[in-house]
């Protein structure tokens, strides 16, 4: 399942990112991107911090039975639509905005991160709907691969 959506994660992102803004969509993701710059043009601990910090914050909601999901595809969107106005705003285009992107190692491990928290939101729902409607155990077992993936 994780390379399920790992690999849809990564089609996604290329797919958004190359795909025509909706009206008034572009200002807004220019306003995000803004928002970015100053994390970006701060040190390389200043960076890793500020990326760590909210990588975790969408990991942990990803987390979330079901709401996890969904958020799991809106984080999917922000980041193709970011790319894409990186793309812009530099002059080179979301292609190469692309293979930045995947040139940072922070994606190597964000990417997955995202995968496995919205994986565990999917094992999470099942166990807590076996437990309550089949009245069958398994959702304290769950629990524990929680704890290691919050962990990890």
């Amino acid at each position: 399942m994780i390379v399920g959506l790992f690999a849809l994660e990564l089609a996604l992102i290329f797919i958004v990112a190359n795909a025509p803004f909706m009206p008034n969509e572009y200002n807004s993701d220019y306003n995000q991107y803004n928002n970015i710059t100053p994390i970006l043009s701060s040190g390389a601990i200043g960076q890793v911090a500020a990326i760590f910090e909210n990588n975790f914050r969408v990991a942990l909601i990803e987390i979330i039975p079901v709401i996890g999901v969904g958020l799991f595809g809106v984080s999917i969107y922000e980041t193709a639509r970011i790319v894409e106005v990186i793309g812009i705003v530099q002059g080179t285009g979301s292609g190469a905005a692309l293979v930045n992107l995947f040139t940072l190692p922070s994606t190597w491990l964000e990417l997955p991160a995202y995968c496995i928290a919205t994986a565990e939101s999917i094992f999470l729902a099942y166990a807590a709907y076996r437990g309550l409607v089949h009245k069958r155990g398994g959702l304290r077992r769950e629990v524990r691969f929680l704890l290691v993936n919050i962990l990890l």
